[in-house]
């Protein structure tokens, strides 16, 4: 078909549009693009590819007039990114001895667990340690922080569960070393190796554990 448009571009003809070569350009675009990929699978809808082109493209066109006389089938409007669009916000380097890292106040400020079984609130802007939580003796393996942003729990390779208070006001003040904490399980260490948990709406907490394919519910 390309071929075909290519030789016989000049004798390509509309009587119902003025700007016939417009069309054989926008046609030949969406051969190039969506032209194998409708050739080696025959479920992909033609008129979804077409409504991803270019809003002012013949192509396009077309394709939304089929789309709003169907009654029977659903489209969607979808639309590619700008050439310069760039999803990429910021780089943060973490340090070495991080084994867990997730937000903590805002998208400005990380919770990182390192080996140690230290856990330290970054802030990301400044590159700087605000606040340590030392208590777990043994690698940090995961941070949950509650949905209120005031609360976080720890889960460390010791065995232990810790419930942890974040300071209510953050600033870029020295870091500081906070030890309180409230032992999730009591002092006393779980048998069991606890994988992940979670804090719920509520004031309620929940945490789950695997051992042996079972599962552990508090």
């Amino acid at each position: 078909m390309l071929k075909d448009f290519n030789i016989y571009r000049k004798e390509i003809k509309e009587q119902t549009v003025t700007n016939s070569k417009n069309i054989v350009t926008d046609i030949e675009t969406f051969i190039k693009k969506f032209g194998d990929e409708l050739h080696k699978h025959e479920d992909i809808s033609i008129i979804q590819c077409a409504l991803q082109c270019n809003k002012d493209s013949f192509i396009y066109e077309k394709a939304l007039e089929v789309a709003y006389a169907s009654n029977s089938s659903l489209y969607f409007k979808i639309q590619t990114p700008p050439k310069n669009y760039d999803s990429h916000v910021a780089e943060f380097q973490l340090p070495e001895n991080c084994t867990f890292v997730c937000f903590a106040h805002t998208d400005n400020h990380l919770l990182i667990g390192t080996k140690e079984g230290v856990i330290e609130l970054w802030d990301r802007i400044y590159c700087k340690v605000i606040y340590k939580y030392i208590s777990h003796t043994q690698s940090i393996r995961y941070i949950e922080l509650a949905p209120a942003g005031s609360t976080f729990l720890s889960v460390s390779d010791d065995g232990l569960v810790k419930l942890w208070r974040l300071p209510s006001r953050v600033d870029s003040t020295p870091s500081l070393v906070q030890s309180n904490h409230v032992p999730f399980f009591g002092e006393q260490q779980t048998n069991f190796p606890i994988r992940q948990l979670c804090l719920a709406q509520t004031k309620e907490t929940f945490t789950s554990a695997k051992e042996k394919n079972k599962n552990y519910y508090t």
